[in-house]
Formats: structure tokens, sequence, C-alpha cells
């Protein structure tokens, strides 16, 4: 399987590398990017950048031949997060999410984020819950 992840050079990147490599008895192939001035673990074929519209496009491209794009929260922009969204087709910027066009492919788009991700989100006024999902609270919308 082909799988694209956010900043391979993190603990979170590193971590998944090293597992998703075991999986499937090695044969998966990954790809990503890394943070300025970072290399990538050894077992990552292929480190991408949108540094310029030519290495945007390849990582798009690279992103939409992957069957698993992983992108966790506490490592990325939201202009990365604009992008991989983007890049699978989808304008994330309009409401409802828009789709763009038909990958050849299904993509799993994993993003991974954590309590510390959610950390500065504040209530619209003090002891209410917070407006975020399909029940009217983050609570509500994980489940809990």
């Amino acid at each position: 399987m082909r799988i694209f992840i956010h900043n391979v050079d993190s603990y979170i990147g590193r971590a998944l590398v090293k597992e998703l490599r075991k999986a499937d008895g090695g044969l998966n192939r990954i790809f990503g990017t890394v943070k300025s001035g970072s290399s990538a673990p050894p077992a990552v074929k292929r480190v991408v950048c949108r540094d310029d519209p030519k290495k945007a496009k390849k990582m798009a491209e690279t992103m939409q031949s992957c069957r698993l794009v992983v992108i966790s929260l506490n490592d990325c922009s939201l202009e990365d997060l604009h992008f991989a969204i983007t890049a699978l087709k989808v304008d994330p910027k309009v409401t409802p999410p828009k789709v763009l066009g038909e990958l050849e492919s299904e993509v799993i788009f994993l993003v991974i984020s954590s309590v510390m991700v959610w950390a500065d989100t504040k209530p619209e006024a003090p002891g209410q819950a917070i407006k975020d999902g399909p029940h009217g609270s983050l609570d509500a919308a994980a489940g809990v």
C-alpha cells in the first residue's frame, strides 16, 4: 500500500513510519513531507514539499496516488491542511465542502489530533459547551 505521512520527521511521523513499514510484510511504500532542515527516516521512499508550483503539483500527485494520507494536527498548519484537502479534490473553504473532481482510487484521509490540539478552544460563553459537531458540542460529537 502507498502511504503519505505529513511530517515524517516528527515524533508521531517516525512512529507511524516504523509501524506502517512493518505492516503487510513490509510491502508498504511510504512518502511524506519533512519540516525544513530535518531528514526523513530511511524507510521513506520520497520526500515532497510545496515550496513552488512545480513541487506543489508533485506533492498533490503523490498524495492522490496513495491509499492512506495521514496528517497530525499537532504538526501541521492550516495551510498544510487546506493543501491536503484540496489535493484530494475537495474545496475546504466552502460550507459544506464541495467535491472538485474524482480521484483514480479511494483515499483514506486520516487526521490525528490530541487533547493538546484542542486546549486553546474557547467556548462562546463561559460555562457553555464548545459547539463543534453535529450534536452541538465537542463531547456530543465525540460520543462522550
